[in-house]
C-alpha cells in the first residue's frame, strides 16, 4: 500500500488491485496460490478493462504472479505475446514488473538460523510453497515447480523487469532476487545457474524490454532481532517510505514510459 500511495502522485488515473485472497494462505502451494490471484485478477479486469498491465510483487509474491501468468488461462485475460503473430490487441498489455526480493531462483543459499526457522514453518504449517522455494519439491532440480517456470518466456512480454533487492535481507538471496551468479558450491548451483540463464536469455536477447538492478542498504540497527536475521531489510524493501520514494524516483520513467509518450 506504500507504493501506491506513491505512485498515485504520478499516476492518478490508476486503478489499483490489493490481491487479498491468499492472505494467511501463504502455506499453500504456488500453483493453488496463483490459481486463486487468477481469479481476482479475472475480476478486476472485467471491472476496469485497462490497456496496460503492470505488478508489483514482494517475496513469495513473485513467484505466484509468474506462475500465473503461465496458466492458459492467462493468455485469455492478458496479451502475453504482443510482438507475434499470436497477440491479441484487445487484450491489455504486459507494462511493467516491479519485483521486491523475488525467490526467483529460490532460497538455497540462506544461513543457518533462516534455514531453521523456514524448516520449522514448514512442519507446523504443513507448507507446500517453503520446499518449492527450496527446490526440495522434486527429487531432481530439473523437476522442481521454479526450476520448470524459469524456462517460460513470459517475463520478456513486459516492457520493464525492475528487480530490487537488499543485500540485508537474509530471507532472500541477493543472487536470487537480482538473477546474479552464486558464489556458492552447493549441490543447487548448477541448478541456480540453469535457472538464471534460462529467465535472463529471453530478457537480453529482447529489443524492447528494459532490465533494471536495484540494491537497498538500510540504516537499520543490528542489534534488533530483526536486523539480526535480516528481516528487516526484507520487509523494509516493501514498507520503508524513504526506500519506496527512492525506488519509484530513480524508475519512474519505466513505469510511466508509456503515458509520457502519450
Amino acid at each position: 500500500r506504500m507504493y501506491q500511495l506513491e505512485l498515485q502522485r504520478y499516476l492518478p488515473k490508476a486503478v489499483w488491485l490489493m490481491a487479498e485472497t491468499n492472505v494467511n494462505r501463504t502455506h499453500l502451494s504456488c500453483q493453488n496460490l496463483a490459481r486463486a490471484l487468477l481469479q481476482e485478477l479475472r475480476h478486476a479486469l472485467s471491472r476496469h478493462h485497462p490497456t496496460t498491465v503492470s505488478f508489483l510483487c514482494h517475496s513469495l509474491g513473485n513467484v505466484v504472479a509468474r506462475t500465473m501468468l503461465t496458466f492458459p488461462e492467462a493468455a485469455t485475460l492478458l496479451d502475453l505475446n504482443p510482438d507475434s503473430a499470436h497477440s491479441n490487441p484487445s487484450l491489455p498489455r504486459l507494462h511493467c514488473f516491479l519485483s521486491f526480493a523475488g525467490p526467483h531462483l529460490g532460497v538455497t543459499t540462506l544461513g543457518k538460523l533462516v534455514t531453521t526457522g523456514m524448516w520449522f514453518v514448514a512442519k507446523w504449517n504443513r507448507s507446500q510453497s517453503i520446499p518449492q522455494l527450496e527446490l526440495k519439491d522434486a527429487r531432481r532440480a530439473s523437476d522442481t515447480h521454479l526450476y520448470k517456470l524459469s524456462q517460460s518466456p513470459l517475463l520478456a512480454s513486459f516492457n520493464s523487469v525492475i528487480l530490487v533487492a537488499s543485500p540485508q535481507d537474509s530471507y532472500v538471496p541477493l543472487e536470487s532476487a537480482l538473477l546474479l551468479p552464486t558464489s556458492d558450491h552447493g549441490a543447487r548451483t548448477q541448478a541456480h545457474e540453469s535457472m538464471r540463464q534460462q529467465l535472463l536469455g529471453p530478457l537480453l536477447s529482447s529489443a524492447k524490454v528494459h532490465i533494471v538492478r536495484v540494491q537497498v542498504v538500510f540504516q537499520t540497527s543490528s542489534r534488533s532481532i530483526a536486523g539480526m536475521v535480516g528481516r528487516a531489510a526484507h520487509v523494509g524493501l516493501l514498507d520503508d517510505q524513504v526506500c519506496a520514494r527512492k525506488v519509484l524516483a530513480s524508475q519512474l520513467h519505466h513505469l510511466v514510459r508509456d503515458e509520457l509518450r502519450h
